[in-house]
């Protein structure tokens, strides 16, 4: 520290030098009680730091039980046994209730076929000639104005002498396909709104032209809306009619509405048929999704209840961030009768108060909660043990009060004489900013900052006596090796 390494070695047997480090040693005591206190002061900060970081973690559990669009008591699942047909989820909204339903139908998308053409033969060039020939169709596309909406595409193909009609029909997919792919770029259609088409082989010497929808559902059915050369009437995609051998037409009956339509789902709730155009389904039970995955032909029950699991997870941290403020308190707060050893918060009342307001917030009853609605804590199976800790002790207790009255348990909390209300008010005086905590924090960093200045200080002034010292016992030693030589001078004399 005042001495360099280079000279530390030189001098490390000098005994005017280990004598100066000693006396030098002797003068440091006071700076050592100085870095004492200053590291009692950083070990005081450091468990406040520590007890401010709990009470926070506590303090945002608060705000989710306080938060009016979202409690924990809100959350809702579904029981479901049987998933062969369907699954389901639930969120807040939905509505605690048992269900039956039978999935009779799914989505797809509308598909259309063309006649089955004789791969080599050029029937389509010989009946309709060569040249430019144009059609146009039509794909859904929904916008936040008319959700209705649809967009017409034009399409060209040419014919050309000699083709085949497998030839032919691959073109026009080409055509569709770089019609839709333009629409798309253009931002008239979204991409998932495109028509896809395509040539397909039944046999090695056959051919057909099959158009696909982009999603499932009438909604999302393709429209032929012109054919002015008679290009889709010649190949026979445009026929009303469902396919029926190497004739052309629909897949899937399109019929003129969603109930009449074969590529919407069906399904049956709780005895009551319904239409839909996907096979997600978010709209029959308010907060509840059904994804539709296969057919059935018996009912299948389902219910929506509280997410016991997620309910008692939520509890269960708020149980463990409250009992480790009282714990952390506590700890710090006693005396060993053995050593007489204190703890930090030992003696004081801003955090053993804290801990004795935090356990009677917690025992007093919510008196704005109705007749016969639970207003303590214990009505919802959480016990208090006698050290003012708590435990979730009946979770079944706590599911049946939500089952019976969410809103009475969410006000138990959430009322503004409520327990997550009365808490939250609690912790305000010692978090944040000018907070309790923040106060003692900054008053800790005052008197540490005035302390390391005083080491400073007399840092300098132990350098200035170690090079003083170090002076004085050079001039000595210089004395001392001027009368030797003195001494030696006289000898010689004599």
């Amino acid at each position: 520290m005042l001495i360099s390494s280079t000279s530390a070695a030189f001098r490390e047997s000098d005994p005017y030098e280990l004598l100066i480090q000693q006396l030098i040693f002797l003068e440091s005591q006071p700076k050592f009680d100085l870095e004492n206190r200053v590291s009692s002061l950083e070990s005081s900060k450091n468990i406040l730091t520590e007890l401010d970081t709990k009470l926070q973690a506590f303090d945002d559990i608060l705000d989710d039980f306080l938060d009016p669009l979202s409690h924990p008591f809100d959350e809702k699942s579904i029981t479901l046994n049987d998933t062969s047909a369907f699954t389901a989820s639930a969120t807040d909204d939905a509505v605690f209730g048992s269900h039956t339903l039978q999935v009779s139908r799914l989505a797809t998308v509308d598909t259309r076929l063309s006649d089955q053409h004789t791969s080599s033969a050029t029937s389509i060039v010989t009946a309709l000639g060569t040249g430019a020939k144009s059609f146009s169709l039509s794909v859904a596309n929904p916008t936040d104005a008319d959700a209705d909406n649809r967009e017409t595409i034009n399409v060209s193909v040419t014919l050309s002498g000699g083709e085949t009609d497998e030839t032919v029909l691959e073109n026009i997919a080409s055509a569709i396909n770089s019609a839709m792919l333009a629409a798309d770029d253009a931002g008239t259609i979204d991409t998932a709104n495109r028509a896809y088409a395509s040539e397909v082989n039944e046999t090695s010497d056959t051919a057909r032209l099959s158009i696909r929808s982009g999603q499932t559902g009438y909604s999302n059915r393709i429209n032929f809306e012109s054919d002015t050369d008679g290009l889709l009437a010649q190949i026979g995609i445009s026929n009303a009619s469902v396919v029926s051998g190497a004739t052309g037409g629909q897949v899937k009956t399109v019929g003129t509405s969603e109930d009449t339509s074969d590529l919407t789902s069906e399904l049956v709730l709780d005895g009551l048929t319904l239409y839909r155009n996907t096979n997600q389904v978010t709209d029959a039970l308010e907060g509840v999704t059904l994804n539709l995955s296969q057919t059935n032909n018996t009912d299948i029950e389902f219910s929506v209840a509280p997410d016991s699991s997620g309910i008692e997870a939520e509890i269960e941290d708020f149980i463990d961030k409250y009992n480790d403020i009282l714990t952390e308190i506590r700890t710090r707060s006693t005396v060993d009768s053995d050593t007489g050893i204190r703890g930090e918060f030992a003696g004081d009342t801003t955090f053993t108060s804290l801990r004795f307001n935090l356990r009677e917030d917690i025992i007093t009853e919510v008196s704005s909660q109705g007749v016969n609605s639970p207003s303590q804590i214990t009505d919802i199976g959480i016990d208090i043990n006698s050290n003012g800790t708590l435990k979730l002790d009946d979770v079944d207790q706590l599911i049946q009060a939500i089952e019976e009255d969410p809103e009475n348990v969410r006000t138990l909390f959430a009322a503004s004489d409520g327990i997550a209300q009365r808490l939250s008010d609690r912790l305000a005086d010692y978090l944040g900013f000018g907070g309790l905590i923040s106060d003692r924090q900054e008053n800790l960093d005052t008197r540490t900052r005035t302390l390391n200045r005083r080491i400073v200080r007399f840092d300098d002034a132990l350098e200035r006596r170690e090079n003083t010292l170090r002076e004085e016992f050079a001039r000595l030693q210089e004395s001392i090796e001027l009368l030797q030589g003195q001494s030696f001078s006289f000898s010689a004399f004599s």
